[in-house]
């Protein structure tokens, strides 16, 4: 009978340490997901989310799809539309480089390297009803803000890198605009 008793009293106390873990087990998952949902949240691309890129000699807009590439004579106008993957991804980069804080200006240090010719960036941010304009030189390093100057360079390089690399712009000649 002992025995018996004792039985009952370790698989009571048992039976309640598996509620309690799976209790505890059950809020962490809650908490997880709610937390990955807040991320991902953050990250999900706005309807109002558009931009203009201008680099080197090209142009891009994604509010009409249009990519202009400059040539001395004359410039070519393509339709260029990016797949919402794209876009997504250049929204997921901007956010991730807290492209929201970023200076508008990029200024260069008192000890800047300056070289010719110059060449610079404009970009034009439209998303959660708000604009933002940035200008980046790349004439002079380094910047007085490197933090913020390597974050503006990580979201340019990938605009750079997933317009230049469309079908439709390989297939352009390369512009024949040099800069002094």
């Amino acid at each position: 009978m002992f025995i018996s008793g004792y039985k009952r009293l370790v698989l009571r106390q048992t039976a309640s340490w598996v509620q309690i873990i799976m209790k505890e087990t059950f809020k962490i998952i809650f908490f997880l997901t709610l937390f990955c949902s807040c991320i991902q949240k953050n990250e999900r691309m706005p309807a109002d989310f558009n931009f203009s890129f201008s680099f080197d000699s090209d142009k891009f807009n994604s509010a009409d799809s249009t990519f202009i590439r400059q040539y001395n004579l004359r410039d070519t106008t393509i339709k260029l539309i990016l797949t919402k993957e794209e876009k997504q991804n250049i929204y997921t980069t901007m956010i991730k480089n807290k492209v929201f804080e970023l200076p508008t200006r990029f200024d260069r240090a008192t000890d800047a390297k300056c070289i010719m010719p110059s060449s610079s960036d404009m970009l034009l941010v439209k998303a959660n009803n708000k604009k933002l304009f940035f200008c980046y030189e790349y004439s002079c390093f380094p910047k007085k803000n490197k933090d913020a100057s390597d974050r503006y360079l990580r979201i340019a390089d990938t605009i750079k890198n997933i317009i230049l690399n469309k079908k439709e712009i390989k297939q352009l000649k390369q512009s024949n605009i040099i800069s002094l």
